[in-house]
C-alpha cells in the first residue's frame, strides 16, 4: 500500500496529544480521489481513537494545491467558517496557501490557529511561519518499489508496504 493512514494518525495525535487540540479541520484533495479520501479516513480514525466525534463539516476538499489553501483561508477570514484550533492540510502546498493568506490578513499562526502539512516540500522556507509537516520516507519507498518490481519480474509474489516517515517540526503548530 502506497498510502499510510498511520501518517495521518501521527499528525493528528501530535495535535491532540502534544497541543491538546480537539477542534481540528482537515483540508484534503479532490472529493472522491482515493488518496484524498484515505487521508480523511486516517484523520477520522485518529479522532475516534481519542473519543472525539467525526464531524463531516470539518472536512474540506480542494485540489492539493495553493489555491485550495487560499480559498479555505478566505472562508475563515470572511466568517463563513469558524476558525478551528488547527487545520491539518494533507499537502504542504495547500498549507502554504493558508499560511500566506492568513499572514496577509493578520491571522496569527499558531497563536490563533495551528497549521500542519504533509509531504515536506522544500519551499517551506519561503512561507511564514515555518511549516510543521510530515516527511514521507520517499527514498526507502523507492527502494521497496524496486524490490517489488524485481519480485514481480521473477514471478514471485509482490508485497509492498509504505515505510514510516518522520515529523519535521516548524513553528506553525506551536512546538
Amino acid at each position: 500500500m502506497l498510502f499510510r493512514s498511520e501518517d495521518m494518525k501521527f499528525i493528528m495525535r501530535h495535535l491532540m496529544d502534544e497541543h491538546g487540540m480537539r477542534r481540528i479541520d482537515i483540508l484534503t484533495g479532490f472529493q472522491g480521489n482515493e488518496a484524498a479520501e484515505r487521508r480523511v479516513e486516517g484523520y477520522r480514525e485518529a479522532l475516534e481513537e481519542h473519543g472525539i466525534p467525526f464531524e463531516p463539516a470539518r472536512v474540506h476538499y480542494g485540489d492539493f494545491w495553493f489555491s485550495s489553501g487560499e480559498a479555505l483561508a478566505n472562508r475563515y477570514i470572511s466568517g463563513e467558517l469558524p476558525l478551528p484550533e488547527a487545520i491539518f492540510c494533507t499537502s504542504d502546498h495547500m498549507a502554504y496557501g493558508l499560511l500566506d493568506v492568513f499572514l496577509k490578513n493578520g491571522i496569527r499562526v499558531p497563536e490563533d490557529v495551528a497549521v500542519t502539512g504533509y509531504e515536506y516540500i522544500h519551499e517551506r522556507i519561503y512561507h511564514s511561519p515555518l511549516l510543521s509537516t510530515f516527511q514521507r520516507a520517499r527514498n526507502e519507498m523507492g527502494r521497496r518499489a524496486v524490490r517489488c518490481l524485481c519480485r514481480l519480474i521473477a514471478g514471485e509474489p509482490m508485497d509492498f508496504t509504505s515505510p514510516p516517515g518522520i515529523w519535521v517540526p516548524g513553528r506553525s503548530c506551536g512546538c
